[in-house]
Formats: C-alpha cells, structure tokens, sequence
C-alpha cells in the first residue's frame, strides 16, 4: 500500500513554515495519479503557501508499481542502500514474508541513488527497453561528453523517454546538452551484450555505470 506523512517544511526564501507530504512508498495501482508526480517531479514540489517559492524536497521512499510487478527503491543514504539490498536479495533473512513475493522472480528489483535515476527506470520500464542495455549505451555518451565538456564535474546521463525518447546530459549546476535515442544502436547493444546475462528480472538490483562497465568487460574477456 502507499504510504505518507505530513510533515513541515521550512521555506528558505521567506523563512516561513508549511506542511508538506512526505511519501515512504508509492503504490501505483492504489495511487495511480501518482506516477505522474513521480515522472514529472510534482510528488516533490514544495510550494511556499506564503510566498509562492518553489523548492524541490529530496527524500528516499519505495516506488511500487504493482501493475507490472516492479519495485524500485530510492537509498538517499549507503545504510539504506546495504539494508535494500539485503531484503531485496536476501531470502534467508525474511521475517515478514515480504520476499515470498519476489522468490519466483516476477518482480523486477531495482535499487538507485537519485530521484532522477528512479524517474529514469520507469521511463525505461514505460518505453519496454532494457535498463541495463541503457547503461552501456550511455557510456558512450559519457565518454563523448568527457570529450566535448573536459571541465564538467561528475556529469550524468539520463534517458528521457516518451513522445521524444532522448538522454539528458547534466551536472549537479548545469546542463550539458542532449542525444536523441537511437533504435537502431540500442538493437546492436542488445545483440552484442544481451545473450548471456540473466532476464532482467532475474538480475541483481543494482544497474548503474558500474554495472554497465562490468558488462563491456565480460563481453572483452569473453571475446
């Protein structure tokens, strides 16, 4: 089931207080409205009630789209990363039952690190495309952008799917540019990287460049 809490929130361009709804998880077949929040960004918009500012709340929470059987988790912090991991992975230790769900590997299992990050699985999800296919194909990217951008710190792909399907370059305090998505390179990953690793729901939790980089060299080991 989803669940919220009222909480307040501090404005910090008048200083005044406001209430503010804090989500610790998200069922879309419950809340259907609020995938779009999600996707869109409104589910973490505070908006001051006495000056109008607007401010964007960073919060960890668990997303749960039902409907499809995924599950993705978003760890603002290491600890809540190690304590997904072991209730996504580990099914020894399930003192709730809450694993009995993911044993037949129905659900896909997702573990990430930033807002953007979840918001970018499920425009993945919603475009049936393969997220760990994603990472290796935004490698590529990143290395074009390192190339064309040698001063950007800690730039990020990510892939902005929907009418347009395109992956957005930025940092923590820009914008790097973007890259329209390419069927046909996305078909040659998959024919290159696919064959061998597990069904997607059947993988571990964490898909992000590392993952994507263990991949590529797999795949150089192999050949």
């Amino acid at each position: 089931m989803s669940k919220h809490y009222e909480t307040t929130i501090t404005c910090p361009q008048c200083g005044k207080e406001g209430s503010f709804r804090i989500w610790e998880s998200i069922n879309t077949t419950l809340d259907p409205e609020m995938k779009e929040k999600v996707k869109d960004r409104s589910a973490f918009l505070f908006t001051c009630p006495h000056c109008g500012a607007e401010n964007y709340v960073d919060y960890g929470f668990l997303y749960h789209q039902m409907e499809d059987s995924v599950m993705i988790s978003y760890c603002n912090s290491d600890k809540n990363e190690r304590e997904t991991y072991r209730m996504f992975t580990d099914i020894e230790d399930d003192p709730i039952g809450l694993k009995s769900m993911f044993a037949d590997g129905r659900y896909l299992l997702r573990i990430v690190r930033s807002l953007d990050a979840l918001r970018e699985k499920i425009f993945i999800l919603d475009d049936g495309l393969d997220d760990r296919i994603i990472e290796v194909y935004k490698l590529f990217i990143y290395v074009k952008v390192v190339e064309d951008v040698p001063d950007a710190e800690d730039p990020r792909i990510f892939y902005m799917g929907g009418a347009y399907p395109h992956f957005e370059a930025v940092t923590d305090s820009r914008h790097l540019g973007s890259a329209v998505f390419d069927r046909a390179l996305y078909d040659s990953l998959i024919a290159q990287y696919a064959e061998g690793i597990p069904d997607a729901r059947h993988d571990g939790p964490i898909v992000d460049r590392g993952y994507a980089l263990q991949l590529i060299k797999s795949k150089g080991h192999q050949g």
